[in-house]
């Protein structure tokens, strides 16, 4: 009898401190919420817009070819009067240019074959200025004017459209709409998403913060309250040793607190008490699988034990604190960090011990 009420002690301990290391977790999701926040890009992306802005076009263009009828003036007769115009400002433009050029270049041979005259200099250097400003800026002008009057002739020349051309670009237009407007809405979709990620950054840091603040204060007291419970029983400094005195009490090979320390001593002298405790740890880890009903009755004493103590405290996080140590939670803290040994458990409460800590520091400093 005075064994089992060990026993539910001690699996109320772990459970416990499982219970801790589980807001450990909790804390550590909070922190990598807030590392993402952190890291979100301040404006929405350029490309996404662009590329929306770009379908966009596509949607309009198509959407017009989908509701376009051939029509003589609008598909042959404008287009056909358009190129002829740009044809005809090209050839203009050209002879514009290259006339004056080879009047400039004709009145320089002329001076050099004909009868030398008072003239003569000046006209042979005029025939010069104008060959070298007409042909020299004129061939270039030209060539710019020719690059820009093709893409408004060719432009043209494709806007003249036969009636079976027509239809067939009607189909195609027809077909292609719910594809664009499906891109364009997956595209506005991705654009909110990113303004409301972007809006919500800030917001979303500093409430995990406040979060991880409760949770790590929540989790300090119920430390605190759990020393003040189970330290009479078990010596704070033994905790980290927990799963290997449950393997000594479950596999009798100890009938007392005093017997399983001992054991423990001499796997310490023998430094063996890391792997000890490893291996103690994947005893438990199947004891609580295989036995886990056997165990939420075992701890039900200690964790009624333990609320009681909790309430007598006062803590400021009382309330809190006794949501956490329902039994069913603390079956469930149990199940779930099972494969933690008892080390892991007790290094994520100095953790969150240090958390506090650092979070006391700052608030004096007022950082």
């Amino acid at each position: 009898m005075k064994n089992e009420k060990i026993l539910s002690a001690l699996w109320s301990l772990r459970a416990g401190l499982s219970v801790v290391s589980m807001q450990r977790d909790t804390i550590d999701n909070c922190d990598t919420i807030i590392d993402e926040c952190q890291n979100r890009p301040d404006t929405v992306d350029e490309k996404t817009k662009i590329e929306l802005s770009h379908k966009k076009r596509l949607y309009q263009l198509n959407k017009n070819d989908a509701s376009h009828r051939f029509s003589f003036k609008g598909d042959v007769f404008l287009p056909l009067i358009k190129t002829i115009a740009w044809l005809t400002l090209l050839i203009v433009s050209t002879i514009l240019f290259i006339a004056p050029a080879l009047a400039s270049a004709g009145l320089s041979v002329y001076t050099l074959l004909s009868e030398y005259h008072d003239y003569s200099v000046l006209m042979f250097i005029c025939g010069l200025i104008g060959f070298g400003a007409f042909g020299t800026g004129g061939v270039a002008l030209i060539i710019f004017l020719c690059s820009r009057l093709w893409e408004n002739v060719t432009y043209n020349v494709c806007n003249i459209k036969s009636p079976r051309k027509v239809k067939k670009d009607r189909e195609v237009a027809i077909n292609m709409l719910p594809h664009y407007e499906k891109q364009i809405q997956e595209l506005e979709d991705i654009i909110k998403k990113q303004e409301e990620d972007i809006a919500s950054a800030e917001p979303t840091i500093r409430k995990k913060r406040k979060e991880i603040q409760l949770l790590a204060n929540t989790s300090e007291q119920l430390y605190q309250a759990l020393i003040q419970h189970y330290n009479t029983l078990l010596d704070l400094r033994d905790w980290q040793h927990l799963d290997l005195i449950l393997f000594y009490f479950e596999t009798g090979r100890s009938d007392s607190l005093k017997e399983a320390l001992q054991l423990v001593d001499r796997q310490v002298q023998t430094n063996s008490i890391i792997n000890a405790t490893y291996d103690a740890c994947s005893e438990i880890c199947n004891t609580i699988n295989v036995s886990s009903s056997r165990l939420g009755s075992l701890m039900a004493e200690g964790i009624v034990a333990l609320s009681s103590q909790i309430s007598d405290l006062k803590l400021s996080q009382s309330s809190q604190i006794e949501a956490l140590l329902d039994s069913q939670n603390m079956l469930v803290a149990l199940q779930n960090k099972a494969n933690k040994t008892s080390l892991q458990l007790m290094d994520d409460c100095r953790y969150l011990k240090t958390l506090v800590e650092q979070e006391e520091i700052r608030h004096r400093n007022n950082i």
